[in-house]
């Protein structure tokens, strides 16, 4: 709160006066739309920048909107198309990934390991993008970029940076931004440019309404709110959000679909069950067994679009973080006597999968270990 507070009393007067006074509209040029995505991991986190880089591709249907997606990106390879922007005729940018300190981005380094990276800092990023703005404060105005989509943690310095040296539109992150609500954000942003090119404003509108509407769903889910505000600095003036606290990336991204354990024990928990194969966690013998079962009664163990199962053969097979099990559904303790962690499932999961609420008594249903989930007239009896 405080820290939007001073950026509304900073932007008070336009931190770009030398440009010319914001328009009523939104001032894109109103033509079919080339979109640069740049993807590019930060070590072993594990934001799957490459499954929502294809999400996005798939909207382009060629008449309005096109998008060039840039895997792996090195900061040479960015620059050298920022060169080739206006032959290309690029009309916007777009980050995906891993924002930084100060509002930076991280680039890849070419090594034999994919994922390592280097941060670079706001003021050389928009240093290689300024000379393709379709305006700029040198004066020129023989660029093609209208819009910057900074869809990663903590962009807003980054935006100020690009707004500063006359971009028209950025759009940017307060704090840490949950990889769900950056998806819902950017692909209803882009669906509404489809049908109107050009009309940044309302498209960022159209946008962060369905992140709202996201929010205020998992909540009455059960579920703990994603974390995510989006800004839009743009010369038709700002859109900032009122109230919003920022989060740390641990806050974001551990556990961020799902609400906090109950106290004295977590999903999937039993107070005071040892880790031995009769414990109801998911990933050891009788866990196994059970989600097997559950599945051929018909329960789907989907949520919010993440398989339970696929979630715990990825962290298993150490291609997710502990951090990324929130996502799931689920959560891991820590590994004790050299064994590997035992995996279970966080409450509101539990719920969210197999209580039926048009019946009552599912209410009650709190834990994996719950009489009312397992026992007679419980929806896993109930289905079978």
């Amino acid at each position: 709160g405080r820290r939007v507070a001073l950026r509304n009393e900073r932007r008070q007067a336009p931190s770009n006066e030398a440009l010319p006074g914001p328009d009523s509209s939104d001032s894109g040029s109103g033509a079919a739309a080339r979109v640069v995505v740049y993807c590019a991991q930060q070590g072993s986190h594990g934001i799957d920048v490459y499954s929502e880089a294809k999400k996005l591709k798939k909207m382009g249907d060629g008449k309005k909107l096109t998008f060039d997606i840039e895997l792996q990106t090195t900061f040479g390879d960015f620059h050298r198309t920022m060169i080739d922007a206006c032959k290309r005729e690029v009309r916007m940018v777009h980050f995906m990934g891993h924002g930084g300190e100060g509002g930076g981005l991280f680039f890849w380094i070419k090594t034999s390991n994919p994922r390592e990276s280097e941060h670079v800092e706001p003021e050389l990023i928009a240093k290689a993008m300024q000379e393709s703005f379709s305006r700029n404060v040198k004066g020129g105005s023989g660029g093609t970029i209208e819009a910057c989509v900074l869809n990663k943690c903590s962009t807003i310095p980054l935006g100020e940076e690009l707004r500063g040296r006359g971009l028209r539109h950025a759009v940017c992150w307060l704090g840490a931004v949950s990889d769900e609500v950056a998806l819902e954000f950017s692909q209803w942003f882009y669906r509404f440019l489809e049908a109107h090119p050009g009309k940044y404003r309302e498209a960022f509108k159209a946008g962060n309404l369905q992140v709202e509407l996201l929010k205020k769903g998992r909540l009455n889910d059960g579920f703990r709110k994603p974390a995510g505000s989006v800004c839009l600095l743009s010369e038709a003036g700002d859109i900032l959000p009122e109230g919003e606290e920022e989060e740390t990336w641990e806050e974001a991204h551990d556990g961020q679909e799902c609400a906090s354990e109950e106290p004295g024990g977590g999903a999937g928990q039993a107070s005071g069950v040892e880790e031995d194969g009769e414990t109801r966690f998911l990933n050891n013998p009788k866990g196994e067994a059970e989600l097997e079962a559950i599945e051929k009664l018909g329960f789907p163990l989907l949520l919010n679009g993440y398989k339970l199962t696929a979630g715990i053969r990825l962290f298993e097979a150490n291609k997710i973080q502990e951090a990324q099990l929130g996502k799931y559904g689920l959560h891991a303790l820590p590994a004790r006597h050299g064994k590997k962690p035992l995996v279970g499932i966080l409450p509101a999961a539990v719920k969210y999968l197999f209580a039926d609420k048009k019946v009552a008594s599912d209410a009650q249903i709190t834990t994996y270990t719950s009489h009312q989930l397992w026992g007679d007239g419980g929806p896993l009896v109930r289905r079978s």
